[in-house]
């Protein structure tokens, strides 16, 4: 009995301009940036109430976490600390973008062809690369929160 492996290309649009152009990287990368700054903007207070019942040592619920920061800080405890996830998230998130990139054109440089497999390897890469920015930017936020 033999067995016989399939893959099933994948067609991948290419990102192009409105004149037929393909964007180029840079651009994607700061598109990237800008949207995962507007991304961390947006969950940064869950993610802080998330860490304030992690360290609390009383075993507050939510409810009264959210209530804590409200009467102690005000609406602005929720982004305490957010500054340093900002300027973190830029440069992680183009670094993932142009390590996924990178990786897709290298492992298939014909992009309508690339295969399953190819594209988990890619993201595989740019995973890597993206926690090599991202766990010292971590470790800032965490403390700050």
């Amino acid at each position: 009995m033999t067995t016989t492996k399939v893959f099933i290309p994948v067609r991948v649009p290419t990102a192009r301009m409105p004149s037929g152009a393909p964007i180029p990287l840079h651009q994607r990368m700061v598109v990237g940036s800008l949207a995962g700054m507007l991304g961390t903007s947006v969950i940064f207070p869950v993610d802080t109430v998330k860490t304030r019942v992690q360290a609390s040592s009383a075993r507050e619920g939510l409810a009264r976490t959210v209530r804590g920061i409200v009467s102690k800080e005000g609406l602005f405890g929720f982004y305490r600390g957010m500054l340093p996830a900002l300027i973190g998230t830029g440069p992680e998130k183009a670094v993932k973008l142009a390590a996924n990139d990178v990786a897709r054109h290298y492992l298939s440089p014909n992009a309508a062809a690339i295969t399953p497999v190819q594209q988990i390897a890619a993201g595989a890469i740019a995973g890597v690369c993206q926690a090599a920015v991202a766990t010292p930017n971590e470790m800032v936020k965490l403390r700050m929160q």
